[in-house]
């Protein structure tokens, strides 16, 4: 997979813009589903959210990887997630504000 791989894009997408909590709960299910996944397993693991935009983002992502992403097991997508996330975390942790003043 290359930077411009949509798919990992949109995995980059979704770790940036869910909260952790959310990613982290959204992981634990990826890593609890069967070895073999079926639609309806994918749709309890995205329908076990409350709001509609997150379970909208998510079901985006497990389209994605349904049809970009086969060669991805589920305990992978999970680690990719909770790695671009805590990088997030990580960068908007060391950001830091200053002030300036001149004239």
């Amino acid at each position: 997979m290359t930077h411009d791989n949509p798919f990992l894009q949109r995995i980059v997408k979704v770790a940036v813009d869910i909260a952790s909590p959310a990613i982290q709960q959204f992981c634990d299910g990826l890593e609890r589903l069967p070895a073999s996944i079926g639609k309806a397993e994918l749709a309890l693991l995205v329908d076990g959210f409350a709001q509609p935009e997150l379970r909208a983002t998510l079901s985006c992502l497990v389209n994605d990887w349904r049809h970009q992403g086969r060669d991805v097991s589920a305990r992978e997508l999970a680690w990719a997630l909770r790695a671009a996330n805590s990088t997030d975390e990580f960068h908007r942790l060391r950001q830091t504000l200053e002030m300036v003043w001149s004239g």
